[in-house]
């Protein structure tokens, strides 16, 4: 059925829709229309802020842990390298007190040597 905003009766024309009401009518809905769009972009937008927070979060948490296994992985290399040294002073210590003693006997005519490591200091 078509839109009347008209009756005709004989001679007399009677209005039955008001145009100012059908006009504001048309813009609150254009409005409304509007402000829906909006407020979908917004929640679109707030949704991919949220996905970015949360990767971002992500990404923190597994600088974080990267972080804990590089500080244990330097402290196991400290200590590596503390027994590396110390096993070096070591040596160190044994070859600097590391003798080689001759002794000759001349009734057999025998020159005996005898490797002392680490003895002495």
């Amino acid at each position: 059925m078509p839109d009347v905003s008209n009756l005709k009766v004989g001679q007399n024309t009677y209005s039955l829709k008001d145009a100012t009401a059908r006009t504001q009518a048309q813009t609150a809905q254009t409005t409304a229309t509007q402000a829906q769009s909006a407020a979908n972009e917004a929640q679109t937008t707030a949704e991919a802020a949220q996905k970015t927070a949360q990767t971002a979060n992500t990404i923190a948490n597994q600088a974080k842990t990267a972080a804990a296994t590089a500080q244990s992985t330097a402290k196991t290399a400290q200590t590596t390298a503390n027994n590396a040294l110390t096993q070096a002073t070591e040596t160190d210590d044994k070859l600097t007190n590391t003798t080689l003693e001759g002794v000759y006997t001349a009734s057999s005519e025998t020159l005996e040597y005898q490797l002392k490591i680490g003895v002495g200091g």
